[in-house]
């Protein structure tokens, strides 16, 4: 599972989904998060750019346990990004 959270009100999302392409969204709302179903060898990314500066933080979970955590902020913007392959 994909999560991005933060204070910097809304963010573009890019994030890797279960086809090894990359899906986009922009001005999300936060908190945010999304499930892709991947297998083991699987490349997982998650990305977000938070326009309104503050603090965000993009992490991946599989099976429920933390696997990957990033944190940035900055006064006029913030990003954020988190990968890994899956065992």
């Amino acid at each position: 599972m994909y999560n991005v959270t933060g204070d910097c009100g809304v963010a573009d999302i890019s994030y890797e989904n279960a086809t090894g392409g990359t899906n986009s969204i922009d001005d999300e709302p936060l908190p945010w998060q999304m499930t892709v179903e991947m297998t083991s060898g699987d490349w997982a990314y998650v990305s977000a750019w938070g326009w309104e500066g503050g603090t965000i933080t993009a992490s991946i979970h599989v099976d429920g346990d933390l696997k990957e955590t990033e944190t940035g902020n900055g006064d006029t913007s913030c990003h954020a990004s988190a990968g890994l392959f899956l065992d």
